[in-house]
Order: structure tokens, then sequence, then C-alpha cells
């Protein structure tokens, strides 16, 4: 019954290509959006970190016992 209704009025057959081509249009910008900001149900969150972590903290000093208050303090 749908293939003599298509073939009956042609025009039909366009608009409904149409119209799915702009849903798979606007469903792959949604997705790509989507995976970008990793939203996904199957992307996996990152793990949290705890603590605050201090940008280069010890990156040149040879002991690891030194501070945040050490490394950021200007020589005079």
């Amino acid at each position: 019954m749908t293939a003599r209704i298509i073939r009956a009025h042609p025009r039909l057959s366009i608009l409904a290509g149409v119209l799915l081509v702009v849903l798979i249009a606007i469903g792959g910008y949604a997705y790509t959006l989507l995976e970008a900001a990793g939203e996904l149900p199957w992307q996996v969150q990152p793990t949290r970190i705890a603590d605050s972590i201090v940008p280069f903290q010890g990156l040149f000093e040879s002991t690891a016992t030194a501070t945040a208050t050490e490394v950021s303090t200007p020589v005079p």
C-alpha cells in the first residue's frame, strides 16, 4: 500500500527524502556536539581529583618536601 501511494504521488516521495536528509543532518550535528562535550551515555566520566593541585609545584626543586610558599616566594 505504501509503495502504491509513493508511486502515485512523486512529490510525497521527494518530501519524505528531503525530510529524511534534514533529520540525519540534525542528528549528526547533535551527535558531534554531544561527543565533543563528553555527554554521550557510553563515554566514561573522568575521575575527580579530591585534593587541590598546585601547578608546577616542586618542578625545579631537588627535594620533594618543598611547600607552595617556598616555591612561590620571590628571591630578594
